[in-house]
Order: structure tokens, then sequence, then C-alpha cells
């Protein structure tokens, strides 16, 4: 991976299975999703999901309320 000045920068990376409960009881599964560690604490975010999870959800956000929803 490249820092944002270029030199590369070292990263953890993990394999990990990503699980979406709902309430009625319904799971989605994701398993073995690549996930590489990163300090996110600057950006006011705890976690970064990709293309692969939001490819099958459908994700809307209102910026100005700080208010998101996922639906899968």
């Amino acid at each position: 991976m490249t820092g944002p000045n270029g030199p590369p920068v070292r990263t953890l990376a993990y394999k990990v299975d990503l699980i979406l409960p709902h309430y009625s009881g319904f799971v989605v599964f994701y398993p073995m999703l690549s996930v590489l560690e990163m300090g996110l604490g600057h950006t006011g975010g705890q976690m970064l999901l990709g293309n692969d999870v939001f490819s099958k959800c459908h994700f809307s956000r209102n910026g100005p309320s700080g208010t998101f929803c996922l639906a899968y």
C-alpha cells in the first residue's frame, strides 16, 4: 500500500467473516473477506466497508443529519 506522499506503509491484513443479523432472524453472511487494518480515527470513522459488501446491499446516507440506512 502507498502512503499519501508515496512511500510504502506497512499494514496488517486479515481474512474475516462478516455477519449482518436482522431482528427477524434473517442473516447475511460474507465469508472470508480480505480486511486491512488502518487508523481511521482522524476521519471520525470506526470502519470502512468496500464494494464487495455494498454491491449486495442498499446504502443511503444523509450527510447533514449524520444518519445512514443499510438495507439488505
